[in-house]
């Protein structure tokens, strides 16, 4: 049933219409937006009858209504199936291969996670091999070589090492994969990064020894000493990125040890008792920027190739050898550095220290050509 009202609003007279018993509320007048007041019933219910009530509350907005091509769907989305998770802590694992650094130890494999069975042999092993190894190595010169206890470490370092293989060869899950070497990019990968750090890798040691003994600089001077250098090899390794993604990680190594080599060389010029600070900048500049190229493509070489849930592993080999590289590499130039300055002292050991300093500076130039000929292994193209 209809029936109208007259309402008097801001803009004139106005017609509503009262549905179901429904009147303007006479309060609402000269109300910009009057709002009809609701009838109550006898029984306390609103004027609407439940069945309408019912149907307002359940109206559907025109955004809510589905579109043609949704129609006869389910609103559900089916549940997504999780994804399975990788093989458990093999990368983690074998990542932590190169997990300790510097001189005290190779391998980080005791820091948890080890599986059990004979991924636990494999780690106490090469991490026992690999730690007494390097302690012969760097406490070979100053304890001798024929020292019983550095003799015993490289007997024992040998003996975990060739059961570390064994293990290694006869397990289900391996913590090194041997079948990783078939890639050809990850075994020259792993090769440089050994003769990185037996080369550039001790040319500081020997220029601080330079700067301080034979010099006379104090820890402050050798400090800012460095800082040349350094931001060579910063600028390295941007332009090895650089040259990397534009000519390819092969011709990026190549070009960073052959600068190694004319720098390294130039720099050892420099390595005189008589020669001032000026006349290693060259050298040191020319140096710094071929040890940065070759640090960020040898990394890149090491990566490539290797399937994406074994990188933790390609990495830890390449870490492993960076060490075991640097360890080897100073302990043998150490030795020979140190021939000729037995027994002297004062200027007479200045300047025994600076020559032998010198002739280790040119081998280490000698031996980043090992270096670029391993690179010329490297495949052109890599997958």
């Amino acid at each position: 049933m209809l029936t109208a009202a007259r309402v008097t609003g801001p803009r004139g007279d106005a017609t509503a219409f009262q549905r179901h018993g429904r009147a303007a509320d006479p309060n609402t007048r000269g109300s910009a937006n009057p709002r009809p007041t609701p009838k109550l019933r006898p029984g306390g219910g609103h004027g609407a009858r439940p069945e309408q009530a019912a149907r307002r509350e359940h109206r559907v907005r025109p955004e809510q209504r589905a579109r043609p091509e949704q129609r006869g769907r389910s609103s559900t989305r089916p549940a997504r199936t999780p994804r399975p998770p990788e093989h458990p802590g093999r990368a983690e694992r074998a990542g932590r291969v190169g997990g300790s650094g510097g001189r005290g130890g190779a391998v980080g494999l005791l820091g948890g996670g080890v599986g059990a069975g004979a991924g636990q042999e494999g780690a106490l092993t090469v991490t026992g091999g690999s730690t007494l190894l390097v302690f012969a190595l760097v406490e070979g010169p100053a304890l001798g070589w024929g020292s019983p206890l550095v003799a015993g470490a490289f007997a024992v370092a040998a003996v975990l090492l060739v059961i570390f293989a064994l293990v290694e060869a006869r397990s289900a899950d391996p913590l090194m994969p041997f079948r990783l070497f078939r890639n050809r990019s990850l075994t020259v990968g792993m090769l440089v990064t050994f003769v990185y750090m037996a080369t550039f890798g001790v040319l500081p040691y020997f220029l601080t020894v330079l700067l301080q003994s034979v010099h006379g600089y104090s820890a402050l001077q050798s400090g800012l000493a460095f800082l040349v250098p350094s931001l060579a090899i910063a600028a390295g390794t941007q332009g090895g990125e650089r040259l990397a993604t534009r000519i390819g990680t092969r011709t990026t190594l190549l070009i960073g040890f052959a600068v190694g080599v004319a720098g390294t060389a130039v720099l050892a010029l420099g390595f005189d008792a008589d020669a001032g600070y000026g006349l290693l900048i060259p050298g040191l500049v020319v140096s710094g920027l071929g040890q940065g190229v070759v640090w960020t493509a040898m990394w890149i070489a090491a990566a490539t190739g290797t399937p994406a849930h074994e990188q933790g592993v390609a990495n830890g080999i390449a870490s492993t050898a960076l060490n075991i590289g640097n360890a080897i590499g100073l302990a043998v130039f150490t030795v020979i550095a140190d021939l000729g300055a037995a027994g002297r002292t004062g200027r007479a050991l200045r300047a025994a220290t600076a020559d032998g300093e010198f002739l280790v500076v040119l081998l280490t130039a000698a031996v980043m050509i090992a270096g670029l000929l391993v690179t010329l292994t490297r495949p052109r193209r890599t997958p």
